[in-house]
């Protein structure tokens, strides 16, 4: 699972930005928070945070479904930042991400975007408000 973590309301001197996060389950009923060590966060890697730098607003990612797709983008992620619009993300594995391009969908609200590799068009599909 794949969600984001923050304060709301966030405290003006407790509060701190947005991050993506990943936690596991075997039954989607128990899950653990596995420490991947790959963002500092209060001055430890010990956590389960995957992104926390521009996009982490309405962080919504896929298993690329298509073909052709190079290994260092199987998955693949649309974000909201900076009032820019949407932005486009890879992985090789779902946890290490990279800001690939954008913005690649101008003027959007924040809300979540679903985009994917739409198997009956044989192309790339967003979805969003």
């Amino acid at each position: 699972m794949y969600y984001r973590g923050t304060h709301r309301p966030a405290p003006k001197d407790h509060g701190h930005p947005e991050v993506v996060c990943y936690a596991e389950s075997r039954d989607g009923i128990h899950w653990t928070k596995p420490d991947l060590w790959l963002v500092t966060f209060g001055g430890s890697k010990k956590n389960n945070i995957i992104w926390d730098g521009s996009g982490s607003h309405a962080f919504t990612r896929f298993k690329d479904a298509n073909p052709d797709c190079r290994a260092e983008a199987r998955y693949k992620a649309m974000a909201y930042a900076g009032g820019q619009g949407l932005y486009a993300f890879r992985s090789p594995d779902g946890l290490h991400w990279s800001l690939w391009d954008g913005p690649v969908i101008k003027r959007t609200n924040d809300s979540q975007s679903v985009a994917f590799w739409d198997t009956t068009r044989n192309r790339y599909v967003c979805f969003h408000k």
